[in-house]
This record gives C-alpha cells, sequence and structure tokens, in this order.
C-alpha cells in the first residue's frame, strides 16, 4: 500500500509563533517608544530619556538584553553573552510595547526584563530549547526557583509577579502553543512594620539614622572645606528638619522661602518660616514648614547653597540670554575677534595645579588635546600657545546639559532660579570646568553618604573617621531621614493626615515610614523616653510639637495660593 500523507490547513487557523511574530513586528516597526526604530538591533538600550526621575542621572540608565550569567560594570559596560535568539527578539518587544500601553518606572521595566531573563535562564538549565510559545509549568516554576537566589523575600516575590506577569500576557494573547492556567504559589512577605521582637526591633532601627550619624553630620557640616562637603553637608541639614526627598531638595528654587506671621495660644506675634517645595508623586506645591527650633540651621543651609552656587547660576543665566555662544570672563571677550584663546589664559579659568612632572599650564594643554579641541600645536613636542574658541564652543557646549536652560524639562523652571546648580565636575578637586553648568544628583548625594564603587570610594563618615558607637561602619541613605522624621512624628501621635500633608504624599503610604512598635501605641511615657534616647537633638522634638501642646501657626490662606493644598488643612509645624 503506498500513498502520501497531506496536511490539512486553514486559512483560519493562526499559530502561536505567527502571534508571536506579528507581535514582534509591531513593537519593533509601529511603537517609537524606549529608543529610535535604528536602535532595535542593538544589544544595550541606552532608555534614560524615556524615565523622567527627577535628580538622577538618567544617562546611565540601560536596558541589556544578556542572559544572567552576562555582568554590568558601573560604566555600563556589558560582558557575557546575549539571550537566546528565540527570546531576545521577544523581550525588546515585551519592554517597548509595555512602556507604550503601561508605562512604570524604569527599576519596573528593568524587573520585566529580569522576568524574560530567568524564564529564558530556566530554558537552558532544564535543556530545553528556548522559546516563549513553548512555555510550560516546569519552566516557569524553575524561573521562579532561579529567583530566589541572592535576592530577600521581598524581591522574590517582586519576581515572581513578573514571571507571572509574562504568563498572563502571552496567555491573553496566545502565544502560547499549549496553553494553561497558573500562578506562581509565592507568599507575599508579612508587612515588617506591624512585627514585635528583637529582630523586627533591629529592622527598624537600622531603616533609622543612629544618634552617631547625626552626631558626625554636624560636625561635618561645621568643619567641611572641601565643596562636595559643604554642599551635601548643607543639603542633609534640611533634610533632618523637613520631610523632603533628596530630588525635592536638590531642584528647590532660588526664592524657595516663605516668611510669615501667626499669633500664639496668648496673642504673642510668632514669626514663621517655611521652604516651598515641589514635591514627588505628583502632589502639588507646598510650604513645608520648619520647626521652631531648626529654623536658624536650615536659613543658615539654604545661605550657604545660594552663596556657594551663584557662580555657576549667572552662568547658566548668561547662556540662556546667549544661546549657541560660549561663556568667557568680561576680561576675556576681546579673544572673540581672533577666535583663539591663549593656553595662559584658559589655564588660569581652568585652575588646573601641577600634576607630577608637568606645569599647571601644561595640564591644560594635555587636557585640551585629550578632548580633540583645535590648536596651532602640530604635536606634542610642539608648546601650545592658543587654542581655538571656536572648537571649544562645540565640544563644551555639547557638555551642557540636554534639558538647558528648562530644569528637568520644567517650564517655568530655569537653571539660573535653582539653587542648587554646579560647574561640572565642581564636587571633585582639580576638574572644575567653569564654560558647563550642571544639576547635583541624588546618585552623588548617596556615592557622598554611602560610598560607592565597592567600597573604593569611601564614604563621608570613612573619610571623617566616624563610626557607630560599636565601632562598625555608619550606614545611611538619603531616605533615612525622611523614615526619622515621619518615625518622630508618630512617636509625639501627629495624625495620619498631618504626617502626609506635610511629607508631601498621600496618608495610605504613611505605613511604610512608620517604624514606632506596634507596642508603643498609644503614645507613653516609655516611647516617650525611647524617643528621647534616639533623637540627637535633644528631648525636644525638633520635627513637631506634641498635638496636646500644639503651637498655632499660619495657615495655607496666607500664603501664596501656588502653596496651598488641596482641601482646607493647617500647615503644621
Amino acid at each position: 500500500m503506498s500513498g502520501s500523507v497531506v496536511t490539512l490547513s486553514s486559512g483560519q487557523i493562526v499559530h502561536p509563533a505567527d502571534r508571536l511574530r506579528e507581535f514582534i513586528e509591531l513593537a519593533k516597526t509601529q511603537i517609537d517608544t524606549l529608543i529610535p526604530h535604528h536602535a532595535w538591533g542593538d544589544l544595550v538600550w541606552r532608555v534614560g530619556d524615556s524615565f523622567l526621575t527627577k535628580g538622577q542621572n538618567r544617562d546611565s540608565r540601560i536596558l541589556a538584553y544578556v542572559n544572567r550569567d552576562a555582568t554590568i560594570s558601573n560604566t555600563q559596560k556589558v560582558t557575557g553573552e546575549a539571550l537566546h535568539p528565540a527570546i531576545i527578539e521577544f523581550a525588546k518587544a515585551y519592554c517597548r510595547y509595555l512602556h507604550a500601553t503601561s508605562p512604570v518606572t524604569f527599576e519596573n521595566t528593568r524587573k520585566r526584563l529580569d522576568a524574560v531573563q530567568l524564564i529564558e535562564t530556566a530554558f537552558r538549565q532544564l535543556r530545553i530549547q528556548p522559546a516563549i510559545e513553548n512555555l510550560n509549568v516546569v519552566v516557569l516554576n524553575k524561573a521562579v526557583e532561579i529567583a530566589r537566589e541572592g535576592v530577600g523575600p521581598g524581591r522574590h516575590y517582586q519576581f515572581a509577579m513578573c514571571i507571572q506577569q509574562v504568563h498572563r500576557f502571552c496567555m491573553d494573547r496566545q502565544f502560547l502553543n499549549a496553553p494553561f492556567q497558573w500562578k506562581h504559589g509565592i507568599r507575599k512577605p508579612k508587612d515588617r512594620t506591624q512585627e514585635i521582637g528583637t529582630a523586627a526591633k533591629e529592622w527598624r532601627e537600622r531603616k533609622l539614622p543612629s544618634p552617631e550619624a547625626f552626631h558626625a553630620l554636624a560636625h561635618i557640616y561645621r568643619n567641611a572645606e572641601t565643596t562636595r562637603d559643604r554642599l551635601f553637608s548643607a543639603i542633609c541639614a534640611i533634610c533632618v528638619a523637613i520631610p523632603i526627598r533628596a530630588h525635592e531638595v536638590l531642584q528647590l528654587r532660588n526664592d524657595c522661602e516663605v516668611r510669615g506671621k501667626t499669633k500664639s495660644d496668648g496673642g504673642e506675634d510668632i514669626e514663621t518660616y517655611g521652604i516651598r517645595v515641589w514635591p514627588g508623586k505628583g502632589n502639588p506645591p507646598q510650604v513645608k514648614w520648619v520647626p521652631t527650633q531648626m529654623i536658624d540651621l536650615v536659613q543658615e543651609a539654604i545661605g550657604r547653597l545660594r552663596e556657594m552656587c551663584s557662580a555657576a547660576r549667572e552662568t547658566a543665566r548668561w547662556y540662556e540670554e546667549n544661546p549657541g555662544v560660549l561663556w568667557l570672563p568680561p576680561h576675556f571677550e576681546k579673544h572673540r575677534v581672533s577666535e583663539r584663546l591663549p593656553i595662559g589664559e584658559l589655564w588660569e579659568l581652568m585652575q588646573h595645579k601641577p600634576n607630577g612632572n608637568l606645569s599647571g599650564r601644561n595640564v591644560t594643554a594635555a587636557w585640551a588635546r585629550q578632548l580633540g579641541i583645535e590648536n596651532d600645536s602640530a604635536g606634542r613636542k610642539k608648546p601650545m600657545q592658543n587654542v581655538s574658541l571656536r572648537s571649544l564652543t562645540s565640544i563644551m557646549l555639547s557638555w551642557m546639559p540636554k534639558d538647558f536652560p528648562h530644569y528637568n524639562g520644567e517650564t517655568d523652571q530655569l537653571y539660573s532660579n535653582t539653587l542648587v546648580v554646579l560647574f561640572e565636575n565642581e564636587l571633585f578637586d582639580n576638574q572644575t570646568v567653569p564654560f558647563v553648568v550642571e544639576k547635583a544628583t541624588v546618585q552623588a548625594l548617596e556615592h557622598w553618604l554611602s560610598g560607592h564603587d565597592n567600597g573604593r570610594r569611601p564614604t563621608v563618615f570613612q573619610r571623617w573617621d566616624f563610626t557607630e558607637r560599636d565601632g562598625s561602619s555608619i550606614i545611611i541613605t538619603t531616605h533615612a531621614f525622611r523614615h526619622w522624621l515621619n518615625t518622630v512624628a508618630q512617636f509625639r501621635g501627629m495624625s495620619e493626615l498631618d504626617i502626609a500633608k506635610w511629607s508631601g504624599r498621600e496618608a495610605s503610604q504613611n505605613k511604610a515610614y512608620d517604624h514606632v512598635p506596634s507596642t508603643a501605641r498609644p503614645q507613653s511615657q516609655s516611647s516617650r523616653a525611647i524617643n528621647r534616647q534616639r533623637d540627637p537633638f535633644g528631648p525636644t522634638n525638633p520635627a513637631y510639637c506634641s498635638r496636646r501642646k500644639r503651637t498655632n501657626i499660619p495657615d495655607y490662606q496666607k500664603c501664596p495660593p501656588h502653596s496651598r493644598p488641596r482641601g482646607n488643612v493647617a500647615a503644621r509645624r
């Protein structure tokens, strides 16, 4: 018996692999988020401009479509292999499509990619040919198991949720050859703010700065000499007085101070002082009133920042009025005619110091050569006399912030009216570039507080030889100040609404910042004693008065209209 096998097919049948190809083609050609179309084939996507995060260095944000065995250095150098060819195109389409339809923060976008990488790793470890349409329960369970490696329960649960989202995404679009229902099965970690016991107490205290950290910061603030220490210690002084986010204090406007008067319970006039802040999380501008005990400190810190950054603000204003022209000091304007700037005067501007056997002038010449600035030196052996002003202008203006002159893209805020504006590399000795202005970033503040590069760059506490009481390293983050102020407010009996308004968020978000043990509620004499022990400024809380002894202060009706929050809620100290 002989014959042939005929495959029955219908034009109405669409195979999962075909649907997957159509999805990838859609994301590749019809969606224009994250990266330009011509960059689709790149292994590393530079996506900083797609995420507006105030006070952050967006240029360092990348999505690297490599497997989990690859490494990414601090300079975004990727070492390792790409995702499997059958997975990588889906990974790119998945990230790009979801960013267009359901945009989230960069961190959560990165978790979306992590989920696909975990699935690809599971395929390889199970020795199954990687292909999204071949997803099955075994592969997904293996991916969740791999996600546990090197992370805590909270992070593991987040990865498991992202893996589940990939499965649901594929199910909804009929990408799977054998559809199936699946849930990750990882239990959500308990809310640690509600736990009691020694371990819970230690966890809460790790969230809060220790008295030793506050004492160290106070000493550094009073004795700092370098630009970096003077600037960041002044920023910390503001953070310990009002619950302000790192990016909010870095983007304060030059006219951020608000002064007023109110009446005390006894009818006496009281001077009030606040800082106008543009909060994050979609909240409107508001005035954060400074506690009376902290007014002098905050006024001094604001004054220091205003004075330190005055020259950079003036240069920014000059650029705003003269776009496309390189700033020069008034006595250097004469060189615009010849379009040549003598190397000696460039050295005077750059303030390069001798380095080894090189004089300061030769260091400046080497700097110009390294950047490719045109000059009258035929080679390295011939001394440089002049640099081309046109070439210097082209290179220096290319270094200006992408959002200049509008700070963080805000149409009503210019660099020239921003409190903290710096010259390029001003935070590092002997490297200031007076032709270029830049913003202070949250990363720079974090590195100052917590160190960087796996300990090779020490924390400010290590440089100043400060430690905790037991000799261990002082560890503190930019967000720790908000945790501390909110916890103090909870100890002192503030309402959830007042705490939320003061902090610039919704009341439902207070829980994450509340590290008061449940056994300490309602406030008792013992909790006040604990508070006094943790309060480095003494027994009187600098953030809030007790609600039983609250002092009258001006309400929002006495403030500029744009500083009033929603609702008729009085500002609390």
